[in-house]
């Protein structure tokens, strides 16, 4: 058994690979997607390397980026000595240039045994995931309002978006870059959907999407302002997101730390299930 770079004529099998496991993976297959159609990302950016079961069928991909980035769809709970020797061989090739492992908790772990340095830093999360097409719903609230956000929102949002980095994704020793955080945003507000509550025009929380692929939207970004909390602001956000994706037969998956319990009770109230655990980790 070895491992292959994906061309066009595997583009189809890696496809139907991800999309039997999009739950854990929708950052991989929002990848291959461009205007709605299946594509191979640019080699210049990124990869995607792969092997074959025993029938030949495609079994398992990895999409690696210039950037140092590692998205894992590796369903098989049994590796074979072999293969793992081979997927270890690739993957430390490019090894002083690990940034990030991003994915199913299991998988993520793999990876991160294969290569010869140790991440600096990891955060594990509950993956949930919600596959009801029926919207769910929140009490009527007469003191704020929610509408859909879009690129003309990004200086609204960005104070917002900055709070929610530092409480939520700073790593120790690490600052926040305004200007990234700000086009990381701009670039959000113009792919994917996001939600935001106010109170006349003053934003006080935000939730959307931060990957889209087949049929799965990644909720992420979900925030409010401490002193709004535990108000039903984040739960009628959700519920916004949940009318949208049943609109268009969407399922949604999202993961979130174990210890947010507040967030956890929102989204069990909103039909998601755990389904698996999820790990992200990072190196210098």
């Amino acid at each position: 058994m070895r491992w292959y770079t994906a061309r066009e004529k595997e583009l189809h099998e890696v496809g139907a690979l991800l999309r039997s496991r999009e739950w854990a993976c929708v950052a991989f297959s929002e990848r291959l997607l461009r205007e709605g159609r299946l594509q191979l990302p640019p080699r210049v950016r990124e990869r995607i390397i792969y092997y074959r079961d025993e029938d030949q069928s495609v079994a398992g991909a990895i999409l690696q980026t210039t950037s140092g980035v590692l998205l894992p769809c590796l369903p098989r709970q049994q590796w074979e000595p072999r293969l793992t020797t081979r997927l270890a061989e690739r993957l430390r090739r490019g090894s002083l240039n690990n940034a990030m492992i991003m994915g199913a908790g299991a998988e993520v772990r793999l990876l991160e045994s294969l290569l010869p340095r140790r991440p600096t830093h990891t955060v594990d999360y509950l993956l949930m995931v919600r596959e009801r097409l029926q919207p769910e719903t929140a009490a009527a609230a007469d003191w704020f309002q929610i509408r859909r956000a879009d690129q003309s929102d990004s200086e609204r949002l960005a104070p917002l978006q900055l709070c929610y980095e530092i409480e939520e994704v700073l790593l120790p020793g690490r600052t926040i870059n305004s200007a990234a955080t700000l086009r990381g945003l701009r670039a959000r507000l113009r792919t994917q959907q996001t939600y935001l509550a106010h109170i006349d025009g003053e934003p006080i929380a935000m939730a959307g999407t931060n990957a889209r692929g087949f049929s799965y939207d990644q909720v992420g970004g979900v925030f409010t302002l401490k002193e709004y909390r535990n108000r039903g602001v984040s739960r009628a956000l959700m519920a916004e997101l949940t009318r949208t994706a049943c609109e268009v037969q969407r399922n949604l998956s999202l993961f979130v730390k174990p210890s947010n319990q507040a967030a956890i009770h929102i989204y069990k109230q909103m039909g998601f299930a755990t389904r698996d655990g999820f790990r992200i980790s990072y190196y210098d």
